[in-house]
């Protein structure tokens, strides 16, 4: 009886379903994702060849034995490097070489070529290939794990330095500055400011006349701000104005004006300054309710301006003319 062909390998098979042999059919119908995978990888590898139905068998044969599509790969390159090796074509020896036998056993064995030592050899070349890799990136990974704790520690490192040196920066700034108060704090003085004169009259009013009781300094006024007002032992109003230069013309004005805003006129008008120009002196002199005073002082440093001060009265013409 005459044999039919299957439709698919295009071999005489007795065993026929639905004309299709039994392993292809059974490849046909296979459900395992990855198997079909791997035969549609060999048709495209190998140049779209016929698979035949026994390379099939021993494919499945593999995977049976427990072997992955991986090694399995790895089984049908050595194969067909073997077939290459002896100029043979991919037919049924492909096969047969995959098991080890046939004709390509044969032509090993004439050549002296130890065959399934070769196929053990090329199969552990290629597994310690793959481990090699492996071990490969799990050095780089190690590494690369390493040289980001490196550079972490490093960052940390930094931002520790850069922290440690904006405290010494900052300490050296606060000494700057604290040399610098010092030396200032230490410097003698040669001149002093109204302000300073006041604020040390305010404390030592008795340099002017016993029992002056001080009341308010900066005192506003329309048109005007009197230096320091006060009252003496008869509690009537004293005005004190300050000044620090001897020809300053002002005083004349202060002294005529002032007193008319402090209890309509009835009230005293002290005047102190270092000394007292001629113009501004005879001035002064035509007013007969103005008592002027000189001061003399003895400078001190930028923390305390004045060390000392000596307050002498002037004495008027009106004094002076009854003294004739």
């Amino acid at each position: 009886m005459k044999k039919a062909k299957c439709k698919i390998c295009k071999q005489e098979n007795g065993n026929m379903i639905k004309g299709v042999c039994k392993d292809c059919y059974n490849i046909k119908t296979f459900r395992n994702e990855n198997y079909s995978k791997l035969i549609d990888y060999l048709k495209k590898k190998f140049n779209n060849f016929s698979v035949h139905g026994n390379i099939l068998r021993q494919i499945k044969g593999l995977r049976n034995e427990g072997l992955t599509d991986k090694q399995i790969l790895y089984i049908i390159y050595y194969t067909f490097d073997i077939l290459k090796l002896f100029n043979m074509k991919y037919n049924y020896t492909i096969a047969l070489c995959m098991n080890n036998g046939g004709d390509t056993l044969e032509h090993a064995k004439k050549k002296n070529i130890d065959l399934i030592n070769i196929k053990k050899d090329y199969f552990q070349e290629e597994i310690n290939k793959n481990n090699k890799l492996q071990e490969e990136r799990k050095k780089e990974i190690s590494i690369n794990r390493i040289d980001i704790k490196k550079k972490q520690q490093e960052d940390e490192i930094s931002k520790i330095q850069e922290q440690i040196d904006k405290l010494k920066r900052d300490k050296e700034k606060e000494e700057l500055l604290e040399k610098r108060r010092i030396e200032w704090e230490n410097t003698i003085v040669t001149k002093i400011s109204e302000l300073q004169l006041e604020n040390y009259l305010i404390d030592n009013l008795h340099l002017i006349e016993d029992r002056l009781i001080f009341i308010k300094n900066q005192y506003q006024i329309k048109r005007g701000v009197i230096d320091i007002l006060a009252k003496d032992r008869d509690n009537n109003d004293c005005i004190i104005e300050l000044k620090i230069d001897d020809d300053d013309k002002r005083i004349v004005w202060q002294c005529g004006y002032y007193p008319t805003q402090i209890n309509d006129g009835k009230c005293r008008m002290i005047t102190v300054a270092p000394n007292y120009a001629p113009r501004i002196m005879s001035a002064l002199h035509n007013f007969k309710y103005v008592e002027m005073f000189t001061y003399d002082v003895k400078f001190g440093t930028n923390i305390k301006p004045i060390k000392s001060l000596s307050i002498n009265k002037v004495i008027n013409n009106i004094i002076n003319e009854a003294s004739k």
